[in-house]
């Protein structure tokens, strides 16, 4: 019951707190491009199917668009009851925001807290142990990566936790995942005023992020 009203306010809430709200469907998703790159995610097969609680509109004056997502793997394994059989375990989970970045770029590369990808290191081994840079040259990316923006990611990691994932594309494209990310959840005793509110917060919280990131753009 709690999880149906989040679902039935979550467009209240939305309608509320951004500039537009041109789309919410709960099981709708951003473009699977966008959820697979390559961000040194956990091993895994396949996108789970989960309800996405996809939302489009304009944030704070950027077009946006953004739902949760989960990754699974599936391996043959002993289940809860004790058959053998193929298992799933979700190996990660998180939102994911589709918007835009104003830098002119030559190559698309990921700035990620998930794992190892392929890319240059910047040479400060506070951020190089914190941050991994995915590219193939890898000269945007360290354009982007001043000492003070390096300082900016990590003053936000060390607020949000291990959670950001950033993938900058040529297109002008910025994807932004945030692990463990759930905008409508709904786990206490809440009327719906007050869960409505509670999720506007989470919403004022996400375009926080978007903002301290100083790249995003309409």
């Amino acid at each position: 019951m709690q999880k149906d009203m989040a679902v039935q306010l979550a467009p209240v809430a939305l309608e509320r707190e951004m500039d537009r709200l041109d789309a919410y469907e709960r099981s709708e998703y951003v473009d699977e491009k966008y959820l697979t790159e390559n961000m040194g995610y956990p091993e895994y097969k396949r996108l789970g199917i989960t309800p996405g609680d996809y939302a489009r509109g304009v944030l704070r004056g950027w077009p946006v668009e953004f739902c949760e997502f989960s990754l699974v793997n599936e391996e043959m394994g002993y289940d809860s009851d004790d058959e053998y059989r193929l298992v799933t375990n979700f190996v990660f989970k998180g939102l994911a925001v589709v918007c835009r970045h104003r830098l002119e770029l030559g190559e698309d590369f990921t700035i990620t807290k998930y794992g190892e990808v392929r890319g240059p290191k910047t040479g400060n081994e506070e951020f190089d142990s914190a941050f991994h840079v995915g590219a193939v040259r890898g000269d945007d990316a360290l354009r982007l990566l001043t000492p003070q923006y390096q300082r900016r990611l990590l003053e936000l990691s060390a607020e949000l936790g291990d959670v950001l994932g950033l993938g900058f594309h040529r297109d002008g494209t910025l994807v932004v995942v945030l692990r463990d990310w759930n905008l409508f959840e709904n786990e206490d005793e809440e009327s719906e005023e007050e869960l409505v509110e509670k999720m506007r917060g989470e919403v004022r919280r996400l375009a926080d992020v978007l903002e301290r990131l100083e790249v995003v753009t309409a």
